[in-house]
């Protein structure tokens, strides 16, 4: 588990078939995405720990952005070059 040591933040766009993806299923495609990459997540302290992610704010269903901001907190540097 480990304190949140680092924040990284991500820049995306949300366009053509990606605006009927919703903020939630928006949020699990990230957290899925992270998990499979063995990124050193933090988790929450709590009875059901999830990954610490924080986005802007959440768009309704059907609009497109072309800069939307997540970030995602980390307990351990990331090597990019082993990506």
């Amino acid at each position: 588990m480990g304190s949140p040591s680092f924040a990284v933040e991500l820049i995306f766009c949300k366009k053509k078939e990606l605006v009927f993806i919703s903020h939630l299923d928006l949020m699990r495609l990230f957290i899925r995405t992270f998990r499979r990459a063995h990124m050193p997540l933090y988790y929450t302290q709590g009875f059901n720990p999830h990954p610490k992610l924080r986005f802007d704010r959440a768009r309704a269903l059907g609009v497109a952005s072309s800069h939307e901001r997540v970030l995602v907190y980390l307990t351990a540097l990331i090597d990019l070059k082993r990506m």
